[in-house]
């Protein structure tokens, strides 16, 4: 079976030996950030201090498509 494109887009892509989606995704942000996350409240946390970096890694370890910029809107 080959890889679509999105799963061929997204290096840190989700490992066949997964807990669940959202440790998978706090393990690979771990890896990008060289940050712990000790538990989910550190994680928000994060997601509301570095939105930018948490959303493009989210888009990006998900295989999420978009267009435009990858920054998000916050206001």
């Amino acid at each position: 079976m080959s890889e679509t494109p999105a799963e061929a887009a997204a290096p840190s892509a989700p490992s066949t030996d997964r807990v669940d989606p959202l440790t998978d995704f706090t393990r690979a942000l771990e890896a990008r950030t060289g940050r712990s996350f000790a538990d989910h409240a550190a994680l928000h946390r994060f997601s509301i201090d570095e939105a930018p970096i948490f959303w493009r890694a989210f888009a990006e370890f998900s295989g999420l498509r978009w267009s435009g910029e990858a920054v998000p809107a916050i206001s």
